[in-house]
């Protein structure tokens, strides 16, 4: 296996070979002037600021901007946690489609997925959960053209409201 792997080749194998996580290379840096520029910026706004620098080389500004526009179409509420300091802020993580903070991830990786895949080419998802994750994935990949989803969870193990999210989508996801 080599040390390093491409974008393209790290999500579609999910897990690395030695069964932990891909890590970049390098992190890019995010100047103060440019932190400052994002403060009151839409969240998509933002993600797109941050995503762009780790992957300028993979996708154009118009397509990566249409696929954080898309994933992150929902309100994400930034609060404000101590009144006295105006860095002291929350992202509300648990106002995505499905309250997970798994919705973030799930929905961008669904969207890079379907550009990245050769139009050709369909993909099938087999997700093993314990209740949010499948939850976030289905969610994310629904109906995403080309892609679908299997999600396997244990019988009577997983919240009502998890298994209705879990078996109530259909079309690609199953």
């Amino acid at each position: 296996f080599k040390d390093t792997v491409s974008f393209s080749e790290a999500l579609f194998m999910g897990i690395a070979p030695d069964g932990g996580l891909f890590m970049p290379t390098e992190i890019p840096h995010i100047s103060n002037e440019e932190i400052q520029a994002m403060q009151n910026e839409d969240y998509y706004k933002t993600a797109f600021i941050i995503i762009n620098k780790f992957l300028k080389d993979v996708f154009s500004k118009d397509e990566l901007l249409s696929i954080v526009k898309e994933s992150y179409s929902y309100n994400i509420p930034i609060e404000k946690i101590d009144s006295n300091n105006i860095n002291a802020l929350l992202v509300r993580l648990d106002q995505g489609p499905t309250a997970s903070f798994k919705d973030y991830a799930a929905r961008f990786m669904a969207r890079a997925m379907q550009k990245l895949k050769p139009p050709d080419k369909k993909i099938t998802i087999l997700v093993a959960t314990s209740g949010d994750t499948g939850s976030a994935v289905g969610n994310g990949f629904y109906e995403v053209e080309g892609i679908n989803v299997i999600i396997l969870y244990p019988s009577g193990k997983v919240s009502d409201i998890q298994e209705k999210q879990l078996t109530t989508l259909n079309k690609n996801i199953y």
